[in-house]
């Protein structure tokens, strides 16, 4: 091990991820608590009339391996208990996410359930919005207002999903997705009439999971996705594998050969080690 070339050490990892990538050998998450209460939350949502869910979609491309199957399997969990819901981000790369993810998922809804989510009727795109702190104040004041239009330029009070929306007390849930510091803070602070703010799930890249603890232990999320594990974790409860539970496979194996190389390397060290104080004990 000691005089092994390190290049191997990286073809190895190379080889084992890449075949833990192709080959499904039926890796599945557990989901944990934050998840499960992530989870419930969309399950008690209902169809009503000038109730809505937002879905802030605050990440770039960087955060989208781990956040976009979060997003994705969120959305999917919308269009399936038919609850409407509104997407919007407030960076400006976000805008491509919120019209190209929704059109995925009703997409594949109709090709395995055989009816297609209607855009206007359970969904609408506010697109991108300027402003961060400025805008959610505004959002929560008046959301008509703020809004104005969709991303087509269709007034809001001609769509349908819109009608009867008129505050943040319209609002029954925000899911907010985010790798940016201060976007979650950003929501939690001012998306709040009289006081009140909705309920809020997050989800989050595996950097940031330990600093957002803090909100679901306070109470401020009623639920949490950490990374790309939490993204699993929730495909996992929808009985619907993807994106976030392929990429555990190669998580998962190449830090178990890490491990198991940082043990043999140990090991090596300690042989080695023995070995030069029996040679030394032996000449003296």
């Amino acid at each position: 091990m000691d005089r092994l070339d390190k290049r191997w050490l990286y073809l190895a990892l190379f080889v084992v991820m890449v075949l833990a990538y192709l080959v499904n050998f039926g890796l599945t998450a557990k989901a944990t608590a934050p998840v499960r209460s992530f989870h419930s939350k969309i399950e008690t949502l209902e169809r009503r009339p000038g109730r809505l869910t937002v879905v802030a979609i605050d990440w770039d491309p960087q955060s989208k391996a781990e956040l976009y199957p979060q997003t994705k399997a969120a959305i999917w969990h919308l269009m399936l208990r038919r609850a409407p819901f509104a997407v919007v981000t407030l960076t400006p790369v976000g805008k491509g996410f919120c019209k190209n993810i929704p059109a995925e998922v009703a997409a594949e809804i109709e090709e395995e359930h055989g009816w297609k989510p209607v855009y206007g009727r359970d969904w609408v795109n506010w697109g991108y919005k300027y402003g961060w702190a400025i805008f959610i104040k505004d959002l929560a004041a008046n959301v008509p207002e703020a809004i104005k239009s969709d991303v087509r330029g269709t007034p809001v009070d001609e769509i349908e999903v819109m009608k009867g929306v008129k505050d943040a007390s319209s609002i029954d849930l925000v899911c907010e997705f985010t790798g940016f510091t201060g976007a979650l803070e950003a929501w939690l602070a001012h998306f709040q009439i009289g006081g009140k703010r909705p309920d809020f799930v997050h989800g989050c890249t595996a950097v940031s999971g330990p600093s957002n603890y803090v909100f679901l232990d306070s109470g401020q999320l009623s639920g949490l996705l950490v990374g790309l594990l939490g993204g699993a974790e929730y495909e996992n409860l929808l009985a619907r594998p993807g994106k976030a539970t392929d990429g555990m496979r190669p998580l998962t194996t190449g830090i178990g050969l890490i491990v198991m190389l940082i043990i043999l390397g140990n090991v090596s060290q300690v042989v080695l080690k023995r070995s030069g104080a029996n040679r030394t004990g032996g000449a003296s």
